[in-house]
């Protein structure tokens, strides 16, 4: 990932880890990220026992943008690291990375989902220009 990436948020995977294994549905505080168009490393983890999962952003109802950088911890070609809709499948004990980069403040939501309706977690990412 770019030098700009590393120093990105975490937006509490490991926190997730803990939630799914417990089954508890509270609600979690929001990650916070600057607007100035700086791009934040997100790295996703399926950690599911036996199912694929998808992983999305949105503003409101819609999905965003990011830009995939990696896939199994292996940095992608020139040409596969092109920016994309904010949405990913991924099975049992793969990963993925991406650099978010809001461009307008608001309230997105990294949402993880396990077939089309049955969302397993979701978190506010509360974006504000300082």
């Amino acid at each position: 990932m770019g030098s700009d990436a590393r120093s990105g948020a975490h937006v509490g995977l490991r926190y997730l880890a803990r939630r799914w294994t417990r089954g508890e549905r509270r609600r979690v505080r929001p990650a916070i990220f600057d607007a100035r168009g700086t791009a934040r490393a997100v790295r996703l983890i399926n950690i599911q026992p036996a199912d694929p999962v998808t992983f999305e952003v949105l503003r409101d109802s819609a999905l965003v943008q990011w830009r995939a950088v990696a896939k199994d911890g292996y940095d992608l070609p020139r040409a596969q690291a092109t920016v994309e809709r904010a949405q990913r499948s991924l099975w049992v004990g793969e990963t993925f990375d991406a650099e978010f980069a809001p461009r307008a403040p608001g309230t997105y939501r990294l949402r993880v989902r396990s077939g089309p309706k049955d969302v397993l977690y979701e978190r506010e990412l509360v974006v504000h220009v300082r």
